[in-house]
């Protein structure tokens, strides 16, 4: 169940898992958001995780690419593919992470 594009209704989510290069996975977990938003025209795919420890927020910030999993309870709902981090940011609701599709490197 890949898919490019989750569109613009957000997907709510209890669980995500992150694939970062080089070679780290780890979850995030709480009420996590999900949401296609557009950046320079480009869709993108904006995860707003309600916190993230700050090693976390460290390996997404120095990651150039990632791959999320997201989870309902034990439902998987989303994959997306390899997204190129286009930024990270703690923002007053939490983490934000913004990717556009990219390549694994």
């Amino acid at each position: 169940m890949t898919q490019v594009w989750p569109g613009t209704v957000p997907i709510l989510a209890e669980a995500a898992e992150l694939a970062v290069i080089p070679g780290q996975t780890f979850t995030l977990s709480g009420e996590i958001t999900a949401q296609g938003i557009t950046c320079d025209g480009q869709g993108c795919l904006e995860l707003r995780p309600a916190d993230a420890d700050p090693q976390q927020r460290r390996m997404l910030s120095q990651s150039r690419t990632y791959q999320v999993r997201i989870y309902r309870g034990d439902r998987y709902i989303y994959t997306s593919p390899w997204l190129r981090a286009n930024a990270v940011a703690c923002t007053t609701k939490g983490l934000a992470v913004t990717g556009a599709p990219g390549s694994r490197d």
